[in-house]
């Protein structure tokens, strides 16, 4: 196994193992001395893909609710639109009102399903950043 190049002091902030340097992430080389330090966001690359995703099927879910809610804006758009070409029928009030209708609930639905994949999302961020701290603090 390769030597590391450098040591890390604080968050995002390292130091070059050839020179003393302070270093960040967004270096390529180290200012000081020239020493590669690429590896530096390899190995973050590299220990965010080792955390396993979880919840796949909530977040199958959120993005079900959210397509499905996605078709009834849709059909309420579509009813909106006879509503409006046969105001004048029996028809076209029902219609309005089916179609206002149906755009608030698709609308709440893709926010409920987008909400669900947040929350998802969040809780996956959570743990890439307690695993890089973890690594990074051995």
């Amino acid at each position: 196994m390769e030597e590391q190049k450098y040591n890390q002091t604080k968050a995002e902030e390292y130091v070059c193992t050839e020179c003393g340097a302070d270093v960040s992430l967004d270096d390529k080389v180290c200012p000081k001395c020239g020493a590669d330090i690429t590896e530096l966001e390899e190995e973050k690359q590299e220990l965010i893909s080792q955390v396993p995703t979880r919840f796949k099927t909530l977040l199958g879910i959120g993005k079900f609710i959210a397509g499905y809610g996605w078709l009834i804006v849709i059909g309420g758009i579509v009813a909106l639109i006879l509503g409006v070409s046969k105001l004048d029928e029996p028809i076209g009030i029902p219609s309005l009102i089916w179609g206002f209708s149906a755009i608030g609930l698709g609308i709440f639905s893709v926010a409920f399903g987008q909400s669900i994949e947040c929350f998802v999302s969040i809780e996956k961020n959570t743990r890439e950043t307690t695993e890089l701290l973890k690594a990074k603090s051995q």
